[in-house]
């Protein structure tokens, strides 16, 4: 009878630790994926560098570039961090320094996405222009940073 409850009671503290050892291992996994920070600058695939600034689990951020035609291009990110995942809105507008707020042109503005990569060296994703939402998802366009 005793060791028939011994076998029990250890049957059931080692589901009791299993258990708890899987919450630790997923909090710990979950922690350091909340204690990223990818704030700072970073080099892009495109045309523009890109400076990010993280406050919390918000993003902002802004890029400039000259697009194929000449033309200065400013740009501007908001979005949020969740785990290893960045979902934004961009929009960018032609450059317009010395004009009133700065501001000339039409604003294109659209959606992306960038996956946290190597503890926070790089972001792999894509971005596509608002109104785009093609089923086959061949509108998304690679959009990769590096530090």
């Amino acid at each position: 009878m005793i060791i028939g409850v011994w076998s029990n009671m250890k049957t059931r503290c080692g589901s009791l630790f299993f258990a708890i050892f899987i919450v630790v291992v997923g909090l710990g996994i979950a922690g350091a994926a909340e204690n990223l920070d990818v704030s700072g600058k970073w080099i892009s695939d495109l045309a523009a560098n890109v400076t990010l600034k993280q406050t919390g689990n918000q993003i902002k951020g802004s890029y400039h570039y000259t697009d194929d035609d000449g033309i200065a291009k400013d740009g501007e990110i908001e979005g949020t961090i969740q785990g290893d995942t960045i979902r934004a809105t961009w929009s960018e507008h032609p450059s317009g320094e010395g004009r009133p707020q700065g501001r000339i042109g039409e604003e294109t503005q659209g959606d992306l996405e960038w996956q946290v990569i190597g503890n926070g060296k790089a972001l792999s994703g894509w971005y596509r222009e608002a109104g785009l939402r093609d089923a086959n998802e061949e509108e998304k366009q690679e959009w990769n940073l590096v530090r």
